[in-house]
């Protein structure tokens, strides 16, 4: 696997959209907790909004949970004299619902003779038995890659050869996407930002591991840790974090604990975004994370969401105002939160930005212009 060969969120894209031209299998093999179930059913879901059919048509099979039983192909039925085989009702129901996606992962953690089964949906016949699936299903799987240890004897080059195979490994700037549009904890956003070397680093003899995974469990215990201790000491925060991650890389949060106390609340500058205080730490870390903080608040808020009367736009436009008292590169580093298209607008696709039109005229300077005048003070610098 190179880096020419290794295809991250925008090449997986790209891919999905050639496998359902060409009605083939796509397989996507990569890392344990890189995203590839979470993203491949994001881009799902997406294209069956795009088609007009319901969410509900997304059908995801975790392999590892499934036999030949579950197809119903080692039962027999006779009926009038001839001997036929039961096939799940669910599978036959995919030939009438109209545009769907069928998702079997983990396939990974079955062996080589259990994952024989699945041949018959993954192959270019595409059914089982005497049931086909129509052109506008398509197919897919995922499984790790088999170097990862851990008794995982990866995909059979059987399955791998049914279909089009692609290794995936997303790059961190998409992965921060992600995370903002889930509403990750700022912490965590700002962590990653200033470290997208830990986003996706997995090492097969640990415990721990840094991934995409990983630090979704790290946002939900942050949150539940201040919902059940108001101000938490910098040892519980470690102690927290070190449950998912790697010691060293827990460690890095106990400086959180110290700048949150210096941090100005996300409902202060809302109110007066052009005169809320500024964090009296001249530390740039305590700087970046406020700015993150309101940047990432801003973009993981849903089309319709509101913030005491806000929309999301007016909201992103009071986020403007605020970070553009920052230091030019604090404001270019949080523009693509900042511009980031809402995951639930149906237009949405990873990578997109919108300006809001509140802010393309701002006096008499367009918004472009001030992205263009950071950009050429940061270059000088």
């Amino acid at each position: 696997m190179s880096a020419h060969t290794t295809v991250g969120i925008d090449g997986l894209i790209l891919q999905m959209q050639i496998a359902m031209a060409t009605k083939s299998t796509l397989g996507i093999l990569g890392n344990p907790g890189t995203g590839k179930t979470q993203i491949h059913k994001q881009l799902g879901l997406q294209w069956l909004r795009k088609h007009g059919a319901p969410e509900s048509n997304y059908i995801y099979v975790n392999a590892a949970t499934k036999t030949a039983e579950f197809f119903g192909m080692s039962v027999p039925i006779v009926q009038n004299g001839t001997c036929d085989f039961f096939v799940a009702e669910w599978f036959k129901k995919l030939s009438s619902n109209g545009p769907a996606i069928v998702f079997f992962d983990e396939l990974d953690k079955l062996s080589y003779r259990d994952q024989t089964p699945f041949l018959q949906v993954l192959s270019p016949e595409r059914g089982v038995d005497s049931v086909k699936l129509p052109d506008n299903v398509h197919v897919a799987f995922a499984g790790n890659f088999r170097t990862n240890g851990n008794g995982v004897q990866g995909v059979s080059n059987i399955v791998c050869n049914r279909g089009r195979l692609v290794h995936f490994e997303p790059e961190p700037e998409r992965v921060i996407e992600y995370f903002v549009g889930k509403g990750l904890h700022a912490w965590v956003i700002a962590h990653l930002v200033n470290n997208p070397h830990q986003i996706n680093k997995f090492d097969p003899a640990s415990d721990r591991n840094c991934t995409s995974r990983q630090w979704e469990g790290v946002s939900h215990d942050l949150s539940a840790l201040f919902d059940i201790v108001q101000s938490p000491t910098s040892k519980q925060v470690v102690q927290t974090v070190a449950a998912r991650l790697p010691d060293a890389v827990a460690q890095e949060f106990a400086i959180m604990t110290e700048i949150q106390s210096q941090l100005i609340s996300f409902k202060h500058i809302m109110s007066d975004p052009k005169g809320a205080p500024m964090p009296q730490s001249q530390d740039r870390g305590v700087q970046w994370l406020q700015v993150s903080s309101v940047a990432t608040r801003c973009a993981s808020m849903k089309m319709d969401e509101q913030f005491n009367g806000m929309s999301r736009t007016k909201c992103r436009v009071a986020a403007f105002h605020y970070i553009q008292r920052f230091a030019p590169e604090f404001l270019q580093a949080a523009l693509p939160q900042l511009l980031m298209v809402a995951v639930d607008d149906p237009s949405y696709t990873p990578g997109q930005q919108s300006i809001p039109l509140a802010l393309h005229k701002e006096g008499n300077t367009d918004l472009l212009d001030k992205i263009d005048a950071n950009r050429r003070l940061i270059t000088e610098e």
